[in-house]
């Protein structure tokens, strides 16, 4: 099965069913939960991707040094979330791990553990991932966290995850990253412009949300 199934399957089944509970706990569907539920679990998934980065860094450097030996300059092969994978393989974070050695040919700082982005992604794995769950369970579980606690919680991992973005994009422009391997304007765009500019949107919108939550000391934000 191919990869992306899982990937669809995982964030799929979450999201809808944060949805469905908020409709039934509040009897509305609020665009702005539909929204950062959506992220949230995205975000969860990656945050798992990025502390696989920490535990086998050894296994993507190797495995990026042999798809850069073996693909021409600005090739990137079959695009990792085409690649089929068995359900065994597709519940270890050895697996996602690959994920990286592909996006190495576009930043080949991921398989540099004394990078910047090496670095700010383990970080945000380890420390955004308890935040995103109760971030994500707290917009209709109201009880969990008073509204004001979870403002503040949302403004500061909200507030991490897009400014890590921007110094990241920041950098990965001012050292033209894409030199390494040739990669194409097409492939920047979508891969690294499309990916790093969710990072900044969402968390944006999350801080927007954060901000209503403190001011109000309510959830209503979620609930109109």
């Amino acid at each position: 099965m191919l990869s992306i199934f899982y990937v669809v399957f995982f964030v799929g089944t979450i999201w809808l069913g944060l949805v469905y509970n908020h409709y039934l706990k509040h009897g509305i569907i609020n665009n702005l939960q539909l929204a950062l539920s959506l992220f949230c679990v995205i975000n969860f998934m990656i945050c798992l991707w990025e502390i696989s980065l920490f535990f086998y860094i050894d296994r993507i450097k190797s495995r990026y040094e042999a798809m850069k030996k073996k693909l021409p300059k600005g090739s990137i092969g079959t695009i990792f979330l085409l690649k089929p994978a068995s359900l065994a393989s597709a519940v270890t974070l050895e697996y996602w791990s690959d994920i990286w050695s592909t996006y190495s040919l576009f930043d080949p700082s991921y398989s540099d553990t004394k990078s910047f982005g090496w670095n700010i992604d383990i970080g945000n794995g380890f420390s955004t991932l308890i935040p995103t769950i109760l971030f994500a369970v707290g917009m209709t579980e109201h009880s969990l966290l008073d509204p004001r606690v979870m403002g503040m919680l949302g403004l500061a991992s909200f507030w991490q995850e897009m400014y890590g973005t921007i110094v990241y994009f920041t950098q990965y422009i001012i050292n033209r990253q894409w030199r390494h391997h040739e990669n194409s304007l097409l492939q920047m765009v979508l891969l690294v412009g499309g990916s790093n500019g969710t990072w900044i949107v969402f968390p944006a919108m999350g801080i927007f949300a954060s901000y209503q939550m403190i001011m109000s000391n309510s959830y209503s934000i979620f609930l109109s």
